[in-house]
């Protein structure tokens, strides 16, 4: 319902307002939502044994995001998330790039989420050919390489703009899984809510920055930067992640 409203909305701003108003109304709400889930609390565990140690939104933040693993996953997913949300809201200036006609913003929009619901599909294969971190890293370079392609004025070239619609529906199953089996049955529930909100932290974090950077230094200096952002968050994510895992396995 959001992507449906922002999607008709966002080329009606365009005619009237900068690139950078719904980048940051898109933000915005992104912010809003995520601090109003901080005023929320977890039911009561009924056992007596269990401890409620994630009582409020904001202990559960701290206390989740201290383990390096979640934190490298949450870093590491936060690259496909950004990349088409990005992309999407930046869709017509780069239809115009390419020399196509605005007016086919729709097509190319249905195009996206029909791949998105074709890659859905092999989801549960995907682990069995590649591991997870390898699908994180060819997610990391499909989204800078989409970037830098949005700037592009080859036709040709423009199908590899929106490979970053293949790989979220791919690795998000994997992560809920992956940070669900590493979870204690009584917080598991407070641990996916949690990476999911600090996920769209960094996207609206991006967001704004992507608004400044566009009206400081113009549509392509700012897809560069954005290509830069996603080798960060790769780079981050992964040492983070691996120092976790080593972690692990020494304190076993």
């Amino acid at each position: 319902m959001v992507i449906a409203t922002t999607t008709a909305l966002g080329p009606i701003l365009l005619l009237w307002t900068s690139l950078s108003v719904p980048f940051i109304l898109t933000a915005l709400f992104g912010l809003i939502l995520v601090c109003v889930s901080l005023f929320f609390s977890e039911p009561r565990n009924e056992e007596p044994s269990a401890q409620n140690a994630h009582s409020t939104g904001l202990k559960s933040i701290i206390s989740v995001l201290a383990n390096s693993r979640v934190s490298g996953i949450i870093c590491l997913k936060a690259i496909p998330e950004m990349s088409l949300a990005i992309l999407l809201l930046t869709l017509p200036q780069t239809l115009s790039n390419y020399g196509l006609p605005t007016f086919q913003f729709g097509w190319w929009m249905a195009l996206i989420f029909g791949l998105m619901g074709f890659s859905s599909i092999w989801a549960g294969r995907a682990i069995h050919f590649l591991s997870l971190p390898k699908w994180f890293g060819m997610a990391a370079c499909a989204s800078a390489v989409a970037f830098i392609l949005s700037t592009s004025t080859s036709l040709w070239l423009f199908p590899l703009c929106v490979l970053p619609a293949l790989f979220l529906p791919l690795l998000e199953p994997h992560v809920n899984q992956y940070l669900a089996e590493r979870t204690l049955e009584s917080n598991r529930a407070t641990v996916l809510s949690v990476a999911n909100a600090a996920m769209s932290v960094v996207i609206a974090t991006s967001i704004f920055g992507g608004a400044w950077a566009m009206d400081q230094f113009g549509f392509g200096i700012a897809m560069w930067i954005f290509a830069g952002v996603a080798v960060v968050l790769a780079g981050t994510g992964f040492t983070l992640w691996f120092v976790g895992s080593r972690n692990s396995i020494n304190a076993l």
